[in-house]
């Protein structure tokens, strides 16, 4: 797998069992009757201390691939990919993205959405209560100081469905 500056990845696909070759061709190296050999036992409290775990949401995600998802192909074909953290993927990607939020990132978006007074809100669907419409737009606004009310009612419907997006991200 090669990286290049850009965030590109050009990742060619294998099938590999994980399951039991792996230790037994390891385990050659060392023992001569690798019939027995059996992966290490690992002590979980030394593991994970060992490691540094990525929160979801900071995990870089796919924002493209040169084949199709879901697409099956030969093993050793390359695929590009092309990964950014949230923190650089603008709500753009999104189809109907307000025009207030236009050029603004995934995890300002985020932000607002994951917020409790609007979590559930988006859970619910519209219509929306005069509470629940203040309580998303308090939360735009945190993103958008200068939205006036008529922008934000005129386009709440697209408003609601990019917040719901950015929250794949959570």
């Amino acid at each position: 797998m090669s990286v290049n500056n850009a965030g590109t990845l050009a990742a060619t696909t294998h099938q590999i069992d994980t399951r039991e070759p792996l230790p037994t061709k390891f385990a050659s190296r060392f023992i001569s009757d690798v019939s027995s050999a059996r992966p290490p036992a690992v002590d979980p409290r030394t593991f994970s201390s060992a490691f540094e775990p990525v929160p979801v949401a900071q995990a870089p995600r796919v924002v493209s691939q040169s084949v199709a998802a879901g697409l099956i192909v030969p093993q050793g074909t390359t695929v590009n990919l092309v990964v950014a953290p949230s923190s650089v993927i603008p709500v753009d990607i999104f189809s109907s993205v307000p025009d207030f939020l236009q050029g603004v990132t995934v995890d300002q978006v985020l932000l607002s959405a994951t917020d409790p007074s609007v979590k559930n809100i988006l859970v619910k669907g519209t219509p929306l209560t005069a509470v629940e419409k203040d309580a998303v737009k308090a939360q735009v606004k945190k993103i958008k100081p200068d939205l006036s009310d008529a922008q934000f009612d005129a386009q709440l419907d697209q408003t609601l469905t990019t917040l719901r997006n950015a929250t794949l991200f959570e």
